[in-house]
């Protein structure tokens, strides 16, 4: 099972975990949140650190998801995903959308951020 790295701790996070653990192809190891302190955890998943503590937590074999919502703009979205993919992240939806079903599927495609380690 992959592990999956979720970056955003609010109300789309606990959407995605709800999903990912639903559709067991996954093992969510953990949060990132914009600031420490917000949280410890989400819904029991620890908060390793802060977004500018992703380098720290690339290895090989580890999914991303950024889980951040949407509220007028998607601008918050797309700067998690540019900063992960500019850390050497590579896009790799389609390799997940082979072997993931239709629910978080559709998650991935509304979010469209996943991304390799």
């Amino acid at each position: 099972m992959s592990e999956l790295l979720l970056i955003g701790g609010g109300g789309h996070c606990k959407a995605a975990i709800d999903v990912v653990k639903q559709e067991g192809n996954f093992s969510i190891i953990g949060v990132t949140i914009k600031k420490i302190g917000e949280c410890e955890s989400v819904l029991g998943y620890p908060v390793l650190g802060t977004d500018d503590d992703l380098s720290s937590l690339v290895c090989d074999d580890r999914f991303c998801l950024v889980a951040i919502g949407q509220i007028n703009t998607s601008e918050a979205r797309i700067t998690a995903f540019n900063r992960a993919t500019s850390m050497g992240m590579q896009p790799c939806f389609d390799k997940i959308a082979k072997k993931v079903d239709l629910r978080l599927l559709v998650l991935l495609t509304v979010s469209q951020s996943v991304v390799k380690f």
